[in-house]
C-alpha cells in the first residue's frame, strides 16, 4: 500500500474494466472514455435504443469525477458497472509542488506523464490565487524530479509607502504656504 507520494515505487497502475450502458449518446461517451485514457474493447447493441460499451480505464481516471461527467453528457441516462482487472505498467510520474523552494508533500501527487504539465499549471495558478502575499517574493513551482514544468511567483508587498505619503504632504504643504522664507522654498523645490 502506498501511503505517501515520497515513497513512490515504480510505474505499476491499477486498471479496471468499465461497462457503460447508454441510450442515445454513444459518441459523447466514447470521447469521454478515450479522453480519460480508456482503451476500447467492445460495443454491443442490446435493443434498438440501448448500447453497452466496454472500456478499460485507469482507476485514477474513474475516481476523479468520471461518473459526474458520464451523467452530465448522457443527461442522466447512462449507467456504469465496473470490475477490477488488475495492475498494468503505465507511464506515471511524481509531480512535486514547491513553495518558496521547499517541497510540500501534501500537494504532491502521482499523475500520468501526458497530463503532468496541465495538472502542474492548474495547481500553480490556483496556489497563486490562494497564497497570501508576504514581505518577500514567493516562487511556486510544479516539478517532476528536478525539472520544473510550471512556475509562478507571488510578488512581494511594496515597501515604499512612506515615500508616497511624504510626497503627498510636501505637495499639500507647498500648495497652501506662501513660502515666506528660504527654508520653505527649498522644501518645495
Amino acid at each position: 500500500m502506498l501511503l505517501r507520494t515520497h515513497s513512490f515505487p515504480d510505474s505499476s497502475f491499477f486498471f479496471l474494466r468499465s461497462d457503460l450502458s447508454l441510450v442515445h449518446v454513444v459518441t459523447q461517451l466514447m470521447e469521454l472514455a478515450q479522453s480519460r485514457r480508456g482503451e476500447y474493447n467492445d460495443m454491443k447493441y442490446l435493443v434498438k435504443n440501448r448500447v453497452t460499451l466496454v472500456y478499460e480505464l485507469p482507476l485514477a481516471e474513474l475516481v476523479n469525477d468520471f461518473f459526474d461527467h458520464l451523467k452530465s453528457r448522457s443527461k442522466g441516462y447512462a449507467s456504469m458497472e465496473y470490475q477490477i482487472i488488475g495492475y498494468r505498467k503505465n507511464n506515471l510520474v511524481k509531480l512535486d509542488v514547491a513553495l518558496n523552494g521547499e517541497n510540500v508533500d501534501a500537494l504532491s501527487g502521482i499523475v500520468h506523464s501526458d497530463q503532468a504539465y496541465s495538472v502542474g499549471r492548474t495547481l500553480v495558478k490556483k496556489l497563486k490565487e490562494i497564497v497570501p502575499r508576504a514581505q518577500f517574493k514567493i516562487p511556486i513551482q510544479a516539478k517532476i524530479g528536478v525539472k520544473v514544468v510550471a512556475s509562478e511567483h507571488i510578488s512581494a508587498l511594496k515597501k515604499g509607502r512612506s515615500r508616497v505619503l511624504t510626497r503627498f504632504f510636501r505637495n499639500l504643504f507647498c500648495a497652501s504656504s506662501h513660502m515666506t522664507n528660504h527654508a520653505e522654498q527649498s522644501v518645495c523645490a
